[in-house]
């Protein structure tokens, strides 16, 4: 039945009832139905065909104005530039409704225009189980759902809308009439304004038009739909008949329910009645919610309510142009190719994503076209490498032929086991599979969103190991895929299954050899469906490694680039300049995996620049490209993309010629370029020009042409004040936002300045990360003893470390470490004295600071306290309950010589192989001829 003739029939029940009442010479009091206040239009999308314009921002890329509407592509959350009151609404009209659609939500009071991370009140509609939800989201209390679900089947054309009051009350409200409200008091910012916008996900078929909303004033009353007046009339009416009735009424449907919720109504009729009357009219009612488990939305990567699945990102929505998969993957990937903006799985094969996940992680995928005959459909978690399953994975398996999941371990100690019995479950296209590996060993399995089952794999070799995860499909090659995602996770409850999800029930007896087995016939051994390079070694987490160190020849390093590279392919990749020349070096191993001395190394690769070299950063591409990025003393910053198939240089491409320069012959540790590639494959380069500013831009590579592309028209200036160095780059692996941190001596004391990038290219305000006077100076150099160093671990957490101006001359070098969570920067002055402070994270997220020693620490080792200590390497590990050791020695110096250095340590968000082991490199005095040592801690 449609919505107006609902209204009709209800008005038209009520008229009756009003009849009734006026014939027993009762009278009553009677209000209109609860309209949304009527804001502005703030947006009717009427224009040319394009973005979705200037006055949204957030992750605008993901919509688009079609023929006078607003087309959802790949969604996200977007938002209003106009920041309202505590007392607000918002609302929009879905001109079309994904029927497939998980999200398609209202957003208020959001505490950023850029993203939800900060605060915000998400209303979603929820297509496929016909309800809307209300959550809201603080820092300080994660996602929140307030209130049970709210029942409500939308149509193309209906209008979604709600109001946020500062009392904390939340109304809904479905074509201007309220249908419900929720008490969200508890949240942080309940008192607070903000922004409103929208967050599609999941959605990619709908189209929304009108979005409307504003400032509603404090304590206003819903505007009725009509009449706009109230008259009242006394009048004695003598009835034409009378009638005789017993005051119990029978309702017309029954709801029967396990728990009671009170509802008072009024209504004004759209007619004058005779008489006055008074008239209050309660209605209980009870009802059976059809769900008994909360879903939970994809507002956030990071924390949901614990029953929710999933919790993590879309990695890969695969919106690129037709051809290769991407860097962001590893493995088998010529099994797979990018079409219509969809994965189109050819021959298959196990590929992974090439970020590491903790030891509570999932994954998922979805489905958009299934393969009806295919035997493996298949998501893996906790590789232990990130080009192979066969150092030890866990597949989750669904087999579409035979309609169950099956839940897999392998490592090498135990060959394939399979955990428990099959899963029986009937997939579809558009389907989304999901699976979440515990510490525990539990293996949750998940179909669009809900839990069909969990098998219990403790005795697995890797069960509370971390680990890479991705796809394996076999003999599935009609199948299209869409929307990868996963990544870490906090411990979360299992939630409860519903009555209505599919039973786990084995198929034939549970001892029996099982049909299939990931990748091969039952009879085979499991083995890749496709032939494998054999001098690839897997990548796989070593236990137990010890501390190693050794020269490795000429060259030199510096505290924020990244210079050392580990391949795919376990190789490591060294690349470094020298104090004084224009000499680039690439050291490398000559087999996989670990070195212990300088025989592991071939003979460097090198070129030499017309120009002295002052930094190089290697940037690595997660597949056979290393971009060195150098700058020189003429200004010339250049990109040299290394071929590591060839191990041979590319030609240079010149990226820009207003390079920072310095007249100093000692010039040794004075950072001017830095950069990363993103989870897309875009390379970000930043760089400090002679005008003392930090410039930014992204690119594409084509290796076939050699070709850098822009992917902005011009530089970005990250800096507005000026006087500026010592740019740091760092990407998340959570969202994919870019920050860049710099010396800022434009403040009086000197500051670390930072700024962050969205993923869709929109440049936040300049924010401070220190609190202390930042150390500078101007001799033999540009600042040649600072950093600042920053990383950004797998919960999106950013780290920075710099050195204070402090004590007395020549004691300067109080190490500050800065973090921020995503709400803002919080500054530690900690009891350990270095220069240049170089931060390193492992697979575990453990943080260590790597710098020599210096007289002014008080605790660790003697030898990185005592009066020469600056000449020897020390390491500084942070405790779990956010301590930190002493400085602990690592290596002493040589006689004669010093390692008064800038360490440079292996850390990327893409190709970040090996994290189980720290890598980094140092030099030994002289600066002009240094002698470089490489090291790496277990």
């Amino acid at each position: 039945m449609g919505n107006k003739l609902k209204t009709k029939i209800n008005r038209i029940l009520s008229l009756a009832l009003m009849g009734l009442l006026l014939m027993s010479n009762m009278s009553f009091t009677s209000t209109a139905p609860v309209k949304l206040q009527s804001t502005s239009v703030l947006d009717n999308f009427n224009r040319a065909n394009g973005a979705p314009g200037t006055n949204w921002s957030g992750s605008t890329s993901g919509f688009s104005v079609v023929s006078n509407r607003l087309d959802i592509g790949s969604g996200g959350q977007i938002f209003w530039g106009t920041q309202f009151g505590t007392d607000q609404d918002a609302y929009t009209t879905f001109s079309t409704i994904d029927p497939a659609g998980t999200q398609q939500a209202i957003l208020l009071k959001s505490q950023s225009k850029t993203s939800w991370n900060n605060g915000v009140i998400g209303v979603l509609y929820d297509a496929i189980n016909k309800r809307v939800q209300v959550f809201s989201y603080s820092s300080v209390q994660g996602w929140i759902q307030h209130g049970t679900n709210i029942s409500l089947t939308m149509s193309n054309g209906d209008q979604l809308g709600a109001r946020a009051r500062a009392n904390g009350t939340i109304d809904i409200y479905h074509n201007g009439v309220s249908i419900a409200s929720r008490d969200a008091s508890t949240w942080t910012y309940t008192t607070s304004g903000g922004y409103a916008g929208i967050w599609f996900v999941g959605s990619g078929n709908a189209v929304i038009d009108d979005f409307s909303g504003g400032n509603v004033v404090a304590g206003s009353t819903n505007t009725p739909l009509s009449p706009t007046a109230t008259r009242t009339s006394t009048s004695t009416s003598t009835p034409t008949s009378t009638r005789t009735s017993t005051s119990t009424s029978t309702p017309l449907f029954t709801l029967t329910n396990t728990t009671t919720q009170t509802e008072t109504s009024t209504f004004t009729p759209t007619t004058i009645p005779t008489n006055t009357a008074t008239f209050t009219q309660t209605n209980t009612r009870t009802s059976t919610p059809t769900f008994t488990s909360t879903y939970t939305p994809s507002f956030t990567p990071t924390r949901t309510p614990t029953s929710a699945f999933p919790v993590s990102i879309v990695l890969d929505n695969f919106n690129r142009a037709n051809g290769a998969v991407g860097a962001g993957w590893n493995g088998t990937t010529s099994g797979y190719s990018i079409v219509s903006n969809r994965l189109d799985v050819g021959s298959g094969g196990p590929v992974l994503w090439t970020t590491l996940y903790g030891a509570e992680q999932e994954a998922f995928m979805t489905i958009s076209t299934l393969d009806a005959a295919g035997t493996q459909h298949a998501l893996l978690l906790k590789s232990q490498s990130q080009t192979s399953w066969n150092g030890g994975a866990i597949g989750v398996l669904y087999n579409a032929a035979s309609k169950w999941v099956q839940v897999w371990t392998y490592s090498s100690a135990q060959g394939w086991v399979q955990r428990g019995t099959n899963i029986s479950v009937t997939m579809a296209n558009g389907d989304r599979l999901g699976a979440r590996a515990k510490a525990n060993g539990t293996v949750e399995v998940y179909r669009n969103g809900s839990l069909i089952g969990s098998r219990d794999a403790s005795s697995w070799t890797y069960s509370a190991s971390t680990g890479y995860i991705g796809l394996w499909f076999s003999s599935a090659s009609n199948s299209v895929l869409d929307d990868f995602g996963g990544g870490t996770v906090a411990s979360v409850a299992t939630p409860s299954r519903t009555a209505t999800s599919a039973i786990t029930t084995p198929t034939n007896t549970p001892t029996r050899t099982p049909t299939n087995t990931p990748g091969v016939p039952a009879t085979q051994t499991p083995s890749p469906t496709v032939t494998r390079t054999a001098t690839i070694t897997p990548i796989v987490p070593t236990s137990s490694v010890s501390s190693v160190t050794f020269p490795l020849g000429l060259g030199g390093s510096d505290v924020i680039p990244h210079q050392v590279v580990r391949t795919n392919a376990d190789h490591l990749y060294i690349f470094a300049n020298q104090q004084g020349s224009g000499t680039l070096r690439v050291y490398r191993t000559l087999n996989p995996g670990l070195p212990n001395s300088a025989s592991d190394f071939v003979s460097p690769v090198q070129f030499t620049e017309a120009s002295e070299i002052l930094s190089v950063d290697a940037i690595y591409d997660g597949g056979t490209i290393v971009h060195a990025i150098i700058n020189t003393r003429s200004g010339q910053v250049k990109d040299y993309p290394f071929d590591t198939t060839t191990n041979t240089f590319k030609p240079a491409v010149s990226l820009a010629t207003d390079g920072g320069t310095v007249s100093s012959v000692l010039y040794v540790g004075t950072s001017g370029v830095t950069g990363m590639v993103d989870l897309t494959g875009k390379l970000h380069v930043a760089y400090w020009t002679n005008t003392n500013h930090i410039m930014h831009r992204s690119y594409t590579y084509t290796s076939s042409t050699n070709a850098l592309t822009p992917v902005e028209a011009s530089f970005t200036q990250v800096d507005t004040s000026g006087n500026a160095n010592h740019p740091s780059l760092a990407v998340s692996p959570v969202d994919n936002s870019l920050t860049i941190a710099w010396v800022s001596e434009a403040d009086s004391p000197a500051k670390i300045r930072t700024r962050t990038r969205t993923s869709n290219g929109s440049w936040g305000s300049v924010d401070s990360a220190s609190t202390s006077s930042v150390w500078t100076f101007h001799d033999n150099g540009i600042n040649v003893d600072q950093g600042p160093s920053l990383i950004i671990d797998s919960a999106g957490v950013k780290h920075l470390a710099y050195i204070e101006s402090c004590c007395v001359s020549g004691d300067y070098g109080r190490v500050h470490y800065v973090t921020n969570n995503g709400s803002a920067w919080v500054d530690t002055a900690l009891s350990i004295f270095t220069h240049d402070p170089a931060l390193a994270i492992d697979a575990a997220g453990q943080i260590y600071i790597i710098g020599h020693g210096h007289p002014k620490n008080t605790t660790g080792d003697a030898l990185c306290r005592s009066a020469d200590s600056m000449d020897s390497i020390c390491t500084n590990k942070k405790n779990a309950n956010g301590s930190w050791d002493g400085p602990k020695l690592f290596l002493e110096h040589p006689s004669g010589g010093s390692f008064d250095a800038s360490p440079s340590v292996k850390w990327s968000v893409v190709g970040f192989n090996r994290p189980e082991v720290i890598e980094f490199i140092f030099f030994k005095t002289p600066y002009e001829t240094p002698t470089l040592y490489y090291a790496r801690l277990p």
